[in-house]
């Protein structure tokens, strides 16, 4: 996270992705009083492509860090396959096409259920202030309740080394 936060935040095209990212982990500290609550980002997938046009190394980048924190949740479309179902339609030479696809493709994330509210919370202090960033959250935050379980909201899990860093003044 730090890495890429050091590596893209002078981007003001990334400033909208870093808002809702840390608006998603403030919303799951906010609600961590029950293990069933868990937070649910839901953004465009051209805020991956388009913050940055032409940088695939951005792209890269950013997947890398969501997925080492997140896990993405599949969309209805994926579940059920259907985009094998996409209408058909006949053309003027009798052929059948596809119709276009005019939604815009959107994709969602969660916080792995195993990490602590500790961890979550190293990780926002990563993610630049507030003030720091000229932009709105992109994407849509809500609280899912009941679908899943958190397994290590105290940090009963966590690896004795996020503790024996929390003195470290470099993170």
């Amino acid at each position: 996270v730090k890495t890429f936060v050091n590596k893209h935040q002078k981007n003001l095209g990334v400033h909208p992705f870093l808002a809702g990212l840390a608006k998603l982990l403030e919303m799951q500290l906010q609600n961590s009083s029950k293990e069933t609550s868990i937070a649910r980002w839901t953004f465009r997938q051209v805020v991956l492509s388009e913050a940055i046009r032409g940088n695939d190394e951005y792209i890269h980048d950013a997947v890398n860090m969501l997925l080492s924190f997140l896990v993405r949740v599949k969309s209805e479309e994926e579940e059920h396959d259907l985009e094998a179902s996409i209408p058909m339609i006949t053309a003027d030479n009798g052929t059948e096409e596809d119709i276009p696809d005019v939604v815009e493709k959107t994709m969602s994330w969660e916080i792995d259920v195993s990490f602590s509210n500790y961890q979550i919370q190293r990780i926002l202090n990563l993610l630049p202030r507030k003030g720091d960033l000229h932009a709105r959250p992109t994407g849509i935050i809500e609280v899912m309740e009941g679908e899943k379980r958190r397994t290590n909201i105290d940090g009963k899990l966590d690896d004795s080394e996020y503790y024996n860093l929390s003195w470290c003044t470099m993170l």
